[in-house]
């Protein structure tokens, strides 16, 4: 037999503990949304820079954040879809998927939700959610993020 090779790496152990990642809470600023188009996508692509940036960071999930855009109510600064709706857009990943990643980022602080309750006409109830966009509290104001406001009474 011949002698082992030298250039050989040595075995690593899997750093995979088959646990899901934790995410400390971080205080949000919700983003004021503008009232012209140019405007709002300025916004929306500063905080989208923001968002992918901590996300990556923190390896958290990207399907919601790459569909943000698709599905944003852009005369209100809102995304209003389901998780599953979400999911179809996001190449039909699982519906928890989604709602694992909307968790994270809301850790995260890239965005705020607001959830609420409405009654159907049976008597039942449907819970709705809606997003708005934010950043993170404690953010480096270096990040290129001038001229922005924020919704003073949304700070979560």
């Amino acid at each position: 037999m011949s002698a082992p090779a030298d250039n050989l790496v040595p075995f690593r152990k899997q750093s995979f503990t088959g646990k899901r990642r934790q995410i400390e809470s971080r205080p949000a600023l919700a983003l004021g949304w503008p009232t012209t188009t140019k405007a709002r996508y300025e916004v929306f692509d500063a905080w989208h820079k923001i968002a992918m940036r901590e996300a990556r960071t923190n390896g958290v999930g990207r399907d919601f954040l790459a569909v943000a855009r698709i599905v944003m109510r852009w005369n209100r600064g809102e995304i209003i879809d389901t998780s599953a709706e979400l999911a179809e857009r996001a190449g039909g990943c699982h519906p928890e998927t989604i709602k694992r990643e909307i968790a994270q980022h809301a850790r995260l602080g890239t965005i705020i939700i607001h959830g609420s309750a409405k009654r159907r006409s049976d008597g039942g109830m449907i819970r709705t959610r809606t997003i708005r966009l934010s950043i993170p509290a404690d953010l480096d104001p270096s990040n290129g993020i001038d001229g922005i406001e924020y919704d003073e009474g949304d700070l979560t």
